[in-house]
């Protein structure tokens, strides 16, 4: 028994036309997905920024505050520092004979 002629031309054509109908909906969904990027970047960069900036002020408030300067000076000008070499207590065992 053999199949009609027809049949196969018209399983080609029915492949084609799905094949093709597949490709544009890959491609509309990809240029929808790249149009939803390009939109959603820009908002996550202007985000980073603007926390980045929120950011850098707490610190330089933080820093530059009136308590952490006065710290830092009483931490500088009253606090002990490495001893000197000819300070009393560097050397333990130093009888003070040089």
């Amino acid at each position: 028994m053999q199949e009609p002629a027809i049949a196969m031309p018209t399983y080609l054509g029915f492949m084609s036309a799905m094949m093709t109908a597949v490709t544009a909906v890959l491609a509309a969904v990809a240029i929808g997905i790249g149009v939803v990027a390009f939109f959603t970047f820009g908002g996550i960069k202007d985000e980073a920024r603007k926390i980045a900036s929120e950011r850098v002020n707490e610190l330089v408030n933080e820093k530059l505050s009136d308590d952490a300067i006065k710290a830092r000076i009483d931490e500088i000008a009253f606090g002990q520092g490495p001893r000197g070499e000819l300070d009393e207590d560097f050397d333990p065992d130093d009888t003070g004979n040089r």
